[in-house]
C-alpha cells in the first residue's frame, strides 16, 4: 500500500514513520522489544536506539512519563529493534516486552511499523505498478515460506524455525483496521507532543491496490 500526507514524504520523516518496506503486526512482532527486569508500571527511564524513529515515538506514546535516554545510557529499560531484538530474545533471559503487544493492548488495533509513501504528484498508475510488484513478491515468499526461512537462517545465523515463526507474525495487507491503527498512531503522537498535529492521510488508489 501507499499513503501520502498533505506535504509529501517530509511529513513522515518528521513524524517518524519510515518510508520503507511495511511490516504490520496485530499483536506480537518479535523484533521491537523493551527489555527490562523492572515491572513496566515502574519504568522511569528508557534507552532507545537511533535506528527507528517510529519505534522511539511508539515508546514515548506507551510510556509518556519515562525519561528517554540515548542508546547505551544506563536506564530502567532498553529499546531493541531488528536483529538486535531477535538475538537478545534468544540469548538474554531478561524479560522482553513486545511493543506490538503493548500497542494492541492499548488501542485494540494493529501497529503499522513502516510504510511505502509517495509524493502527491506521483501518478496513480506508477504507484499501482509498484503495489502489484510488492504483492507478487509477498505472494511468492508466502508460497515458499520454508525456503525463505532456511535461506534467511543460513545468511543471518538464526534457527530456521525461529525465523519462520517470526515471518508468520508479519502482515502486509492494509485494510480498514490497519488504516485505523495508523491514524491512531498519529493521533497519539500528536497528543504526546511528538508531532504538532496528526497529518491528513490520502491513500493511493483508494486507492487500494493488490495488497489491500
Amino acid at each position: 500500500f501507499f499513503f501520502q500526507a498533505e506535504d509529501g514524504i517530509r511529513d513522515y520523516k518528521v513524524t517518524g514513520v519510515q518510508t520503507c518496506a511495511l511490516p504490520i503486526s496485530d499483536g506480537a512482532v518479535e523484533s521491537v522489544n523493551l527489555v527490562t527486569d523492572v515491572p513496566l508500571p515502574a519504568v522511569e527511564s528508557i534507552s532507545v536506539t537511533a535506528k527507528s524513529a517510529a519505534s522511539v515515538a511508539l515508546v514515548r506514546i506507551l510510556f509518556p512519563s519515562a525519561e528517554i535516554l540515548p542508546e547505551g545510557a544506563g536506564a530502567d529499560a532498553r529499546l531493541l529493534i531488528g536483529d538486535e531484538a531477535l538475538t537478545s530474545a534468544l540469548e538474554d533471559a531478561t524479560p522482553h516486552h513486545d511493543l506490538g503487544v503493548l500497542w494492541r493492548e492499548r488501542t485494540g488495533l494493529p501497529m503499522v511499523f513502516a510504510v511505502w509513501a509517495a509524493r502527491r504528484d506521483v501518478a496513480d498508475e506508477r504507484l499501482m505498478a509498484l503495489d502489484r510488484a510488492l504483492a507478487g513478491a509477498i505472494a511468492d515468499a508466502s508460497e515458499h515460506a520454508a525456503l525463505v526461512a532456511q535461506a534467511a537462517a543460513e545468511r543471518y545465523g538464526y534457527p530456521a524455525g525461529y525465523l519462520a515463526r517470526y515471518f508468520e507474525k508479519l502482515r502486509y495487507a492494509f485494510g480498514p483496521r490497519e488504516r485505523d491503527g495508523l491514524r491512531r498512531y498519529f493521533e497519539l503522537a500528536a497528543e504526546a507532543g511528538i508531532i504538532e498535529t496528526a497529518p491528513a492521510l490520502v491513500f493511493a488508489g483508494d486507492r487500494q491496490g493488490a495488497l489491500g
